[in-house]
């Protein structure tokens, strides 16, 4: 028997186009026992309340939460949870585009591998939907090997998640760590030995939008990272750290001079990656996520110049 899938989204100011586009891939899914809880973060955008409610009169499985204000995305994921009332909890960006087979592919190897969450591989567009980067000779990365690589980056698409509810039931949802929500949630839930994979197939069009790549969204990102990936190569249980904890590494950032981060960000993606990851496995995994992440930190490095 089919298990209800509970699909959650959030939406702010996104473009009409990417939004068609992202909603649709949600509707035709080839798996298409879900509920898609779309949540509206941005209550004063009447031209995206009209277009969600066109849906929805077209759609019974679109069910629409309106924030009264803005909350952020963290908040509104939470809220979407609790109106989940799905076997499996599924993540979409309003900006990006499902494989029309994700669900379905997703199901039957968590099912077949006995885990508690799946994630796959993404390609990678632009704001006009052109293709940057696929992923290719991608193999599966299984729960021991994800737990080991995790602490070293994370691999950890969140756009592409699909898991048991009962784990964001028992991890009490995303907390608000800035830039990290996601990844501060995955290593509490492999520190909760939940079983977690990655399979090899790419099931999304990922969106890179110029207006996410901002120097302040990259030093954070990066510094709350930093700490969270320390913490958990010490085995320090993630979940008694706090927001505090996790961000004063930031928070002295009035202070840093952007060549040190730089420097700083260099040294990790070629130490960190390249000897550790290749010393870890010799497969074509890793060449390609390299290649991936020195593209879009030559994106990021260019748009700082500006």
């Amino acid at each position: 028997m089919n298990k209800l899938v509970s699909v959650i989204m959030s939406i702010y100011n996104e473009d009409d186009e990417w939004l068609h586009q992202s909603i649709k891939s949600i509707l035709n899914q080839t798996y298409s026992y879900f509920e898609f809880i779309i949540v509206i973060d941005n209550p004063d955008n009447e031209h995206i309340k009209r277009i969600i409610s066109d849906y929805k009169n077209k759609d019974d499985r679109i069910k629409v939460i309106l924030n009264e204000k803005n909350l952020g995305l963290v908040a509104s994921l939470n809220r979407a949870l609790e109106y989940c009332n799905g076997y499996y909890v599924a993540r979409m960006d309003a900006d990006d585009i499902s494989y029309n087979d994700r669900f379905e592919k997703q199901i039957k190897y968590l099912e077949n591998n006995n885990l508690d969450c799946v994630m796959s591989y993404i390609d990678k567009i632009d704001e006009n939907g052109n293709i940057l980067t696929r992923s290719k000779n991608s193999k599966d990365i299984g729960v021991q090997q994800f737990m080991n690589l995790m602490k070293y980056c994370n691999i950890a698409t969140h756009p592409t998640w699909l898991m048991k509810k009962d784990v964001y039931s028992d991890l009490k949802g995303y907390r608000n760590i800035n830039k990290c929500e996601d990844y501060d949630f995955m290593l509490r839930a492999l520190q909760a030995k939940y079983n977690i994979s990655k399979m090899k197939d790419s099931l999304l069009f990922y969106r890179v939008r110029k207006s996410s790549i901002t120097q302040k969204n990259v030093l954070e990102q990066y510094y709350n990272s930093k700490y969270l990936r320390k913490k958990y190569q010490q085995n320090t249980d993630i979940s008694k750290l706090n927001k505090v904890d996790i961000e004063k590494n930031y928070c002295s950032l009035n202070n840093l001079k952007i060549e040190n981060f730089y420097h700083d960000y260099a040294c990790f993606k070629t130490n960190k990656i390249l000897c550790t990851f290749f010393a870890m496995v010799n497969d074509a995994i890793f060449r390609n996520y390299i290649i991936d992440n020195l593209k879009i930190t030559f994106m990021i490095w260019k748009n700082s110049r500006r």
